[in-house]
């Protein structure tokens, strides 16, 4: 990814309690290094590539469902999947999405 503008969201639903949480990041938000890191993070990661599945639906009960959005250079792309789907390196990017993101639920 270059250095164009980048907007992800992360919503994370599901598991035991049912809640939802999520964490949105924008680069213009972010200062030089965390920018950095949200990109080698979706460099990484099969789902913003979109390698990775496409479809949520057998996760199994009490497990963790996870919507990525990702706007970038006039293009939104979006995917659902069960966390029994995720590399690691998907973990890696909607965890830290969650975490570094201003976060709601």
């Amino acid at each position: 990814m270059t250095d164009q503008r980048i907007r992800v969201e992360v919503v994370r639903s599901g598991g035991f309690a049912g809640q939802s949480r999520t964490g949105r990041v924008d680069t213009a938000d972010l200062d030089e290094e965390g920018a950095a890191t949200l990109r080698r993070l979706l460099s990484a990661s099969t789902l913003a590539a979109g390698e990775g599945a496409v479809a949520a639906g057998g996760g199994g009960p009490d497990r963790f469902q996870y919507s990525l959005t990702i706007i970038a250079g006039g293009e939104r792309r979006s995917i659902v999947v069960d966390e029994s789907d995720l590399s690691d390196a998907d973990q890696r990017l909607l965890a830290w999405v969650l975490a570094e993101g201003r976060t709601t639920g």
